[in-house]
């Protein structure tokens, strides 16, 4: 029968592993490292104690990247869906506790399914505007579902990549604007006494597997024009929604 140290060794091992992949995704698409190692480290942690170890870890991979792409950031998009996105989501996070989250992530996943399909099958016909009003309506939504079911990256993706000159641009921009919002969840998180020193060794490995991760995909990104990279992104949005649902049926 295994140790206490063996277990710990394989369960580190396993989130390793889970944040390499998570680390790969968000790095190509943007978002979806989150989700990704949402999928394992409950089984670890506490759902609680999971999102601020997740949150914690990402933190290294959007500022890497915000650092690596800083020459490409379009820094003049970014205070107003960061005015917007963050009090909805210390919002969504108060209310949480009064709504029947189980029909809302339900409904949250259907969404996100039919503007997936939406833009898929729009062929050009719809796109997201570089606009005020675009940018309020995608960040309060994103930062409600952010609140609310701990998922703000996939709407975000789609305002930030519309005209965007470059995967580069694209990138670098989303990644400081998660490097902005993961900053104050954490800083919140640390305040309340939910992420503490217990928490470092499980992030520590976190972030070595996220590293892996990131040139990984790099390497898949040299070769992804902004034409496919959009592709990706409304397949991956599509695939969050599915994964959402299913996650929560009873």
């Amino acid at each position: 029968m295994r140790n206490d140290r063996e277990m710990l060794c394989v369960d580190l091992v396993l989130i390793a592993a889970i944040a390499l992949l998570g680390g790969t995704i968000q790095t190509v698409i943007g978002f979806g490292g989150g989700i990704v190692i949402m999928m394992i480290l409950p089984f670890f942690l506490d759902m609680l104690h999971a999102s601020a170890v997740s949150s914690a870890s990402l933190l290294f991979l959007n500022y890497s990247l915000a650092f690596r792409f800083r020459s490409s950031i379009s820094f003049r998009r970014l205070p107003l869906p960061l005015l917007i996105y963050i009090p909805c989501s210390a919002f969504a996070i108060f209310l949480a506790a009064s709504l029947d989250l189980e029909v809302l992530v339900l409904v949250f996943g259907v969404f996100l399914i039919v503007l997936a399909l939406y833009f898929m099958f729009a062929d050009g016909r719809f796109t997201v505007r570089d606009s005020i009003p675009a940018a309020v309506v995608c960040s309060a939504i994103s930062g409600l579902s952010s609140g609310l079911f701990g998922i703000g990256g996939p709407l975000m993706s789609v305002y930030f990549l519309s005209n965007s000159k470059s995967k580069e641009e694209y990138t670098g921009t989303i990644q400081l604007f998660f490097a902005c919002t993961a900053t104050v969840n954490l800083l919140i998180r640390i305040g309340k006494g939910i992420f503490t020193p217990a928490l470092v060794p499980f992030t520590l490995v976190s972030m070595l597997g996220i590293a892996v991760g990131i040139q990984l995909g790099l390497r898949i990104l040299r070769w992804i024009n902004i034409s496919m990279l959009t592709k990706v992104i409304y397949v991956a949005l599509g695939a969050t929604g599915v994964f959402t649902i299913l996650s929560h049926l009873p």
